[in-house]
């Protein structure tokens, strides 16, 4: 494959597209900007659902951010686990949920929510077995030939994708390895196989059935307190830090609230909304249909 041609991408005034069928189960998309939500409007929506992802700046406030990286770089240098190492030095912090209280008031932030509610629906959890985690990424943290993190998906398939949110905690640019994305790639072959390090997602470079892909992959800049959203599935990476300084950002995955799970699970925290339980094996005497909408001896009865 070519490289990645340095192109940079921000995010331009949106104008009024065809709705298209959605390409994330259970996404929320408004049908007009009455029925928008508090952070997009209708052709922000539809964007997210053709081309994959959303960028918003200055959604996190600098005093907030202020906390969150002294609080990292405390927990850096008293080597608090778990961490994860590269190059030598500690380039990731996993587990934030269960990590300083300070990093829940950015995964629980009022406007992070709304915009992935806008995404996902009123009824929201966080997972902690994806994403969960604050990054380095620095001159000291790259490693020779590797180029930066390749393109790669965070899910395997598209039945159960999450909103992936990148939250940047200084500039994210060209020279401190800016994430790269391929715009639209969510909507490629939904499974070709599992990946060779045993993560949860796909690796462009490991399929051929995505070869040449990578030439379109643009560059994402994000200023401080920005975030970038995107679908799961849709092909990415960091960009490798040719700079001096330091991009410390964090990763968060959200999903809807699962109907068809009966219980609460150890990994999925209620982060807004409610916990909705809509399988039909239970209760069935309460449910009604309102009318006729299958009417007695059709062939739509009992299914």
């Amino acid at each position: 494959m070519g490289e990645v041609p340095e192109r940079v991408h921000r995010l331009l005034p949106m104008i009024k597209v065809v709705r298209v069928a959605s390409s994330f189960p259970g996404a929320w998309l408004p049908t007009s900007d009455a029925e928008a939500g508090a952070m997009f409007d209708y052709a922000q929506c539809t964007f997210f659902q053709v081309n994959g992802y959303l960028v918003v700046n200055d959604l996190i406030p600098s005093a907030l951010i202020d906390k969150v990286q002294a609080a990292a770089r405390c927990e850096i240098a008293e080597h608090v686990r778990p961490y994860r190492l590269v190059g030598g030095s500690i380039a990731r912090l996993d587990q934030l949920w269960d990590r300083n209280i300070v990093y829940r008031e950015v995964i629980e932030h009022p406007r992070l929510l709304d915009a992935v509610e806008d995404l996902l629906g009123p009824n929201i959890e966080y997972l902690t077995r994806r994403h969960n985690h604050l990054t380095l990424n620095g001159p000291k943290h790259q490693v020779p030939g590797r180029g930066g993190a390749g393109l790669h998906r965070d899910s395997l398939q598209w039945s159960r994708p999450i909103v992936t949110v990148l939250v940047y905690l200084d500039d994210s640019t060209v020279d401190t390895g800016a994430t790269r994305l391929i715009p639209g790639s969510h909507q490629l072959l939904p499974y070709v196989g599992l990946p060779s390090d045993g993560g949860g997602g796909n690796h462009l470079a490991e399929h051929e059935e995505y070869a040449g892909y990578a030439d379109q992959a643009l560059i994402c800049e994000v200023p401080r307190g920005g975030v970038l959203l995107f679908n799961s599935l849709l092909f990415h990476s960091a960009g490798a830090n040719r700079g001096t300084s330091e991009r410390m950002s964090m990763t968060l995955g959200y999903r809807s609230v699962d109907e068809l799970q009966p219980t609460p699970v150890g990994y999925a925290h209620l982060v807004r909304g409610q916990a909705i339980y809509r399988g039909n094996d239970v209760d069935t005497e309460r449910l009604s249909w309102q009318g006729d909408i299958f009417p007695t001896g059709s062939e739509s009865e009992g299914r």
